[in-house]
């Protein structure tokens, strides 16, 4: 725990310095800017906090209040009455995402969570400070290929840390670190993609710079569900 939370430190230190950059160079709100910040580390420690737990009621309450207020928001959307079809895949998705927060163990939770905080909060950094063309302009116009790059690179250096970077699960290593990053970046857009079609922007208010707890945790519903089926798919066939 004390080597994850160094890894957090210094993860959110490049943050803080990248958000004051970011401000400057956009001319943003400092409040808004900040509020965001303290917000998403808020966020990370207490999910972190949940998912490193082995006490498997606390989990599964966590997961209960989050599935309620996920389903609630996306039934808020209104998405059921525009496309039944698409909202009944997110639900699917829910349900079978909160469903591995309780049966799956800390051991895999909290890599695919680092690798998943790493990735959306540099991404977000990279994507303001460097620019560029969008990788989902008809979806979600502000994700920028700079962004991916930026925040792929830090996600996996985080993780190869968190493993003091063991050559001999090296390449292995790196590869559950790009499934992850896959997942939790089509995760992303799934949920962007819902909210299109049903002509919103975020799905709640309540947390303040990120919407509500579907807007913040869609990635790492997405990057759970595809750690899964890469981890029984290694396993069940003795890959890497």
């Amino acid at each position: 725990m004390k080597q994850l939370l160094i890894i957090y430190a210094i993860m959110f230190s490049i943050g803080a310095i990248g958000n004051y950059i970011a401000i400057k160079k956009q001319n943003a709100d400092p409040k808004l800017a900040w509020q965001k910040y303290f917000t998403y580390l808020a966020i990370v420690l207490l999910v972190t906090a949940v998912f490193e737990t082995k006490e498997l009621y606390v989990r599964m309450i966590f997961s209960f209040m989050l599935l309620y207020k996920c389903v609630k928001e996306l039934r808020l959307s209104n998405i059921f009455e525009s496309n039944i079809m698409l909202g009944s895949l997110g639900t699917i998705w829910l349900l079978f995402a909160h469903l591995a927060i309780i049966i799956l163990s800390p051991n895999v939770l909290i890599p695919i969570y680092l690798i998943v905080f790493c990735f959306d909060g540099m991404a977000q950094i990279g994507g303001q400070l460097i620019g560029g063309p969008s990788c989902t302009p008809n979806i979600s116009p502000n994700k920028k290929w700079s962004g991916i790059v930026v925040g792929g690179i830090f996600a996996i250096l985080a993780y190869l840390s968190f493993l003091e970077f063991e050559m001999t699960i090296l390449f292995p290593s790196i590869l559950f670190a790009l499934v992850v990053i896959l997942g939790a970046f089509c995760g992303d857009i799934f949920a962007s993609y819902i909210k299109r079609k049903a002509g919103i922007k975020d799905y709640a208010n309540y947390l303040p710079g990120h919407g509500g707890v579907l807007d913040r945790m869609d990635s790492t519903y997405g990057a759970i569900i595809f750690s899964i089926i890469y981890l029984f798919i290694t396993q069940q066939y003795g890959l890497v």
